[in-house]
Protein backbone atom coordinates (compact mmCIF):
# COMPACT_ATOMS: atom_id res chain seq x y z
CA UNK A 1 0.00 0.00 0.00
CA UNK A 2 1.32 3.17 -1.16
CA UNK A 3 1.70 6.71 1.37
CA UNK A 4 -0.51 9.25 0.40
CA UNK A 5 -3.64 7.49 -1.22
CA UNK A 6 -6.83 7.60 -0.17
CA UNK A 7 -6.74 4.02 1.17
CA UNK A 8 -3.81 4.13 3.29
CA UNK A 9 -5.33 7.61 4.88
CA UNK A 10 -8.02 5.87 6.12
CA UNK A 11 -6.51 2.90 6.90
CA UNK A 12 -4.12 5.12 9.38
CA UNK A 13 -6.97 6.81 10.92
CA UNK A 14 -8.96 3.20 11.30
CA UNK A 15 -6.14 2.39 13.35
CA UNK A 16 -6.03 4.98 15.27
CA UNK A 17 -8.99 5.42 16.49
CA UNK A 18 -8.95 1.78 17.49
CA UNK A 19 -6.23 2.54 19.77
CA UNK A 20 -8.02 5.03 21.07
CA UNK A 21 -10.85 2.66 21.95
CA UNK A 22 -8.44 0.06 22.96
CA UNK A 23 -6.95 2.66 25.48
CA UNK A 24 -10.49 3.84 26.17
CA UNK A 25 -11.95 0.15 27.22
CA UNK A 26 -15.16 0.36 25.08
CA UNK A 27 -13.62 -1.09 22.10
CA UNK A 28 -16.21 -4.06 22.50
CA UNK A 29 -19.35 -1.19 21.78
CA UNK A 30 -17.64 1.06 19.44
CA UNK A 31 -16.29 -1.64 16.87
CA UNK A 32 -19.37 -2.55 15.00
CA UNK A 33 -20.42 1.05 14.25
CA UNK A 34 -16.81 1.91 13.37
CA UNK A 35 -16.49 -0.95 11.11
CA UNK A 36 -19.63 -0.13 9.26
CA UNK A 37 -18.53 3.67 9.25
CA UNK A 38 -15.24 2.67 7.46
CA UNK A 39 -16.78 0.22 5.12
CA UNK A 40 -19.01 2.97 4.00
CA UNK A 41 -16.15 5.14 3.82
CA UNK A 42 -14.54 2.86 1.43
CA UNK A 43 -17.38 2.18 -0.81
CA UNK A 44 -18.05 5.96 -1.63
CA UNK A 45 -14.71 7.52 -1.51
CA UNK A 46 -15.52 10.93 -2.06
CA UNK A 47 -14.14 14.59 -1.04
CA UNK A 48 -17.19 14.88 1.81
CA UNK A 49 -16.46 11.48 3.23
CA UNK A 50 -12.20 12.25 3.48
CA UNK A 51 -13.80 16.22 5.09
CA UNK A 52 -16.01 13.77 7.73
CA UNK A 53 -13.19 11.21 8.52
CA UNK A 54 -10.96 14.23 9.62
CA UNK A 55 -14.05 15.84 11.69
CA UNK A 56 -14.58 12.58 13.28
CA UNK A 57 -11.29 11.78 14.02
CA UNK A 58 -10.83 15.08 15.83
CA UNK A 59 -14.21 14.47 17.56
CA UNK A 60 -13.73 10.89 18.74
CA UNK A 61 -10.09 12.33 19.89
CA UNK A 62 -12.09 14.93 21.92
CA UNK A 63 -14.53 12.30 23.44
CA UNK A 64 -11.80 9.42 24.16
CA UNK A 65 -9.59 12.26 25.73
CA UNK A 66 -12.35 12.75 28.89
CA UNK A 67 -11.32 9.53 30.94
CA UNK A 68 -13.12 8.93 34.03
CA UNK A 69 -10.07 9.69 36.12
CA UNK A 70 -9.61 13.06 34.78
CA UNK A 71 -12.90 14.04 35.90
CA UNK A 72 -13.79 11.92 39.02
CA UNK A 73 -14.84 14.53 41.40
CA UNK A 74 -17.38 16.05 39.51
CA UNK A 75 -18.97 12.65 38.81
CA UNK A 76 -18.95 11.46 42.18
CA UNK A 77 -20.73 14.86 42.85
CA UNK A 78 -23.15 14.21 40.60
CA UNK A 79 -23.52 10.50 41.27
CA UNK A 80 -22.48 9.01 38.01
CA UNK A 81 -20.49 5.93 37.72
CA UNK A 82 -18.31 4.26 35.14
CA UNK A 83 -20.56 2.73 32.89
CA UNK A 84 -22.91 5.66 32.47
CA UNK A 85 -19.64 7.42 31.49
CA UNK A 86 -19.01 5.16 28.88
CA UNK A 87 -22.60 4.15 27.37
CA UNK A 88 -22.74 8.40 27.26
CA UNK A 89 -19.88 8.17 25.50
CA UNK A 90 -20.81 5.78 23.02
CA UNK A 91 -24.33 7.70 22.30
CA UNK A 92 -22.71 10.47 21.08
CA UNK A 93 -20.44 8.88 18.71
CA UNK A 94 -23.76 6.89 17.56
CA UNK A 95 -25.40 10.25 16.59
CA UNK A 96 -22.38 11.79 15.13
CA UNK A 97 -21.92 8.53 13.13
CA UNK A 98 -25.81 8.45 12.20
CA UNK A 99 -25.59 12.04 11.24
CA UNK A 100 -22.18 11.72 9.08
CA UNK A 101 -23.75 8.64 7.30
CA UNK A 102 -26.97 10.66 6.28
CA UNK A 103 -25.03 13.73 5.24
CA UNK A 104 -22.43 11.09 3.15
CA UNK A 105 -25.65 9.09 1.85
CA UNK A 106 -27.78 12.36 0.99
CA UNK A 107 -24.59 13.84 -1.03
Amino acid sequence: MEKGTALHKQVMLTRLILRLLILDGTLPLNLFLLGSYFALAFWLNSALLNALLLINVVLVFGFMRLSYQQHSIFFKMHNINKLHFSCTKVILLIVLLCIENGLILWS
